[in-house]
């Protein structure tokens, strides 16, 4: 599972910050090299497997999540590996260019003009799989911003500001701090519930809003 390995890789290399292990470095440059190498889809525009067979292969398309192609998990993949890789001290210049393929992947299928982020696609072509979650929206925004502050670029800080606004806009609308779980690309809400089990949603979204004024603060002490 992709999850499964991104996870793992963030946690590992966050451990070693925290207690520096040789082992831990070993584990981390494995998973990354696994990640940047294996998941990344051949000739699909920057499309991610959510998931390959015990031999890395491709699962067959069967209309499952293993068999689809998940932006929110893709945008975590990209940041994930980054955030690790810098903790790991390593350069980036290796890894950018993958991370700005898979980036401009999901930017072209999996997120609207008004800042909305599909669920999935096929391996290759456009989103047939079109519900808003919440998580997929933190995620997006985490990696736009990690791309702004590796490349200076301002394309991807102003659809960081269009999807920000789109999500405060229809998912946490009434200012509570929660979120709606889902809705349609129009903003309407799809659930009766808020975001998912109180751990998710505290994972996702504190997460995320965490990373981003960090990243943007690191921007900012930069170019002063």
């Amino acid at each position: 599972m992709l999850r499964t390995h991104l996870h793992g890789l963030l946690g590992i290399a966050r451990l070693n910050e925290i207690a520096p292990d040789a082992r831990y470095v070993a584990r981390a440059s494995a998973l990354i090299e696994i990640l940047t190498t294996r998941f990344e889809i051949e000739d699909s525009g920057g499309n991610a497997f959510n998931a390959l067979t015990r031999d890395w292969k491709p699962v067959e398309p069967d209309g499952t999540p293993d068999s689809i192609s998940v932006y929110g998990h893709t945008a975590e993949l990209v940041w994930c590996t980054l955030r690790a890789t810098q903790q790991l001290k390593r350069p980036l210049g290796r890894i950018q260019p993958w991370a700005l393929r898979l980036a401009t992947g999901i930017r072209k299928r999996g997120i609207t003009d008004d800042g909305a982020v599909y669920f999935a696609g096929p391996y290759t072509g456009p989103a047939d799989q079109k519900t808003v979650y919440w998580w997929a929206q933190t995620e997006v925004l985490v990696m736009l911003m990690s791309l702004y502050e590796l490349t200076g670029d301002d394309l991807y800080l102003q659809q960081f500001r269009t999807t920000y606004a789109w999500s405060t806009q229809f998912l946490a609308a009434d200012g509570t701090g929660c979120w709606v779980a889902f809705a349609d690309e129009q903003g309407k809400r799809l659930s009766p519930y808020r975001t998912g089990k109180n751990r998710k949603a505290g994972l996702h979204v504190i997460r995320c809003l965490l990373e981003c004024e960090q990243g943007l603060a690191r921007v900012i002490k930069k170019r002063s």
